[in-house]
Order: C-alpha cells, then structure tokens, then sequence
C-alpha cells in the first residue's frame, strides 16, 4: 500500500491512462488526473481520482496542474505524461494546423510535463512517458 503518495496522470481518464489510473488507485496512490474532459472519475473511484481540467499542449497547465495538487497533498511522487493524441491521414492532406495539435500534444506535452514535475517531485520522484506506435 502506498502511503501518502500522489501520482499525476495526464490523459489518465480514459483509454491507457484510465488503466494507469485504475492501477494506481489499486496501490493506494491519491490519483490526480489531468485532461480535457472530466467522466467524473471521483464518483467512479470512491472520491480517490481528482480532476484538474488540463491542455497538455499548454506550459502554464501543467504547473497549474501540479500547483492544485500539492496544495491538496503537499507533494507529487511520479508525474505521467500519458496524454496523447493519434489521427491517420494521407500526407498530401496534412497541413500545418493538423501537424502543430500533434507535435504540440504529443512532444510539447510531454516536455512541458516533464519540465514542470522536474521542479517539484520529492527526492526519489519518478517521471514517466507514455508513447506510442501511432
């Protein structure tokens, strides 16, 4: 059982990063998710899952993220940058609106995550990337 400890999930209400969230939940972690939507995971999860509406594409959201989590814990333990975002078209149709969501969602999310969960983890604290084929 992990006592006290506080886990970050972005993109953790659905999909691979429900599944992270189910799992850290099972380990005892205080879960909070970040993301677009909100399916209301604190009711699902016996109020052990808090939402934080985030745009991983945006600097300022992930250290708000953190920022609403450590006023309500006091630390972050592990921060996952799982957030993502996959769509499939034929590249003589890409232009540079489709490509900036991706690379913004995708790499500068991740980095900004990262770079903001860097300043605050507790010694010891992990980051994780989550990535994917797509």
């Amino acid at each position: 059982m992990a006592k006290d400890k506080v886990v970050i999930v972005t993109g953790g209400n659905r999909g691979i990063g429900l599944g992270i969230t189910k799992r850290f939940v099972d380990a005892g972690y205080k879960v909070f998710v970040g993301a677009r939507q909100d399916p209301n995971l604190g009711k699902e999860f016996d109020n052990k899952v808090f939402f934080y509406h985030t745009d991983v594409r945006e600097e300022q959201d992930h250290n708000k993220l953190i920022e609403v989590a450590i006023k309500k814990f006091g630390n972050i333990d592990c921060y996952i940058n799982n957030a993502g975002y996959s769509e499939w078209m034929p590249i003589d149709k890409i232009d540079d609106e489709f490509l900036s969501n991706i690379l913004n969602t995708n790499l500068k999310g991740a980095f900004w995550g990262s770079k903001a969960a860097a300043k605050h983890l507790k010694k010891g604290g992990s980051i994780i990337n989550i990535s994917s084929l797509a």
